[in-house]
């Protein structure tokens, strides 16, 4: 990837990919958090970069009316940013999202959920990571004001065994 990870910020300024199933070959949604350096313009964007292997082509984004972070992409700091559109290219694995609303601002945590990817078909117990780039609006050539990489995660595959529970009155 581009971006560095800094794991001794890990802790207080995350640049994390949360997967809601961490199967091998699985579709899943996905939560990105990381912290904007510098302030992402209203009609900036956010480019999530996939490893090989991930299928991305009907990845979107969580509707705003279930996902608290659609909903204000910057949680409690200032303005209300939002997710404009959605644009995927499989073949590159970039995923990218435009911004509405409001900016980011500078130093802002921003969180987002993805839906639809499907994850590499091949188990990793040494991590998967994304590359996130942040750029400015299409008036300012789409220059990339911020490259970070998440933290590792993890697949696998799915178990073989079953759990029958018998629940008796």
């Amino acid at each position: 990837g581009g971006g560095t990870i800094d794991q001794s910020m890990q802790g207080m300024n995350p640049t994390r990919i949360s997967l809601e199933s961490r199967s091998a070959g699985v579709t899943s949604n996905y939560k990105v958090e990381f912290l904007a350096g510098t302030s992402i313009p209203v009609g900036g964007q956010i480019q999530l970069v996939f490893p090989s292997g991930f299928t991305i082509t009907n990845a979107s984004t969580t509707a705003a009316a279930t996902s608290f972070c659609n909903a204000d992409m910057n949680g409690p700091a200032t303005g209300a940013p939002t997710i404009a559109s959605v644009s995927n290219d499989n073949a590159s694995g970039i995923m990218t999202l435009t911004t509405q609303g409001a900016a980011t601002g500078a130093n802002s945590f921003v969180c987002l959920d993805i839906s639809g990817v499907v994850n590499s078909s091949i188990p990793n117990s040494s991590g998967y990571t994304v590359d996130i780039k942040t750029r400015d609006t299409g008036a300012n050539n789409r220059a990339i004001l911020e490259t970070k990489t998440s933290s590792p995660f993890f697949l696998g595959v799915a178990g073989s065994r079953t759990l029958t529970v018998n629940v008796f009155n």
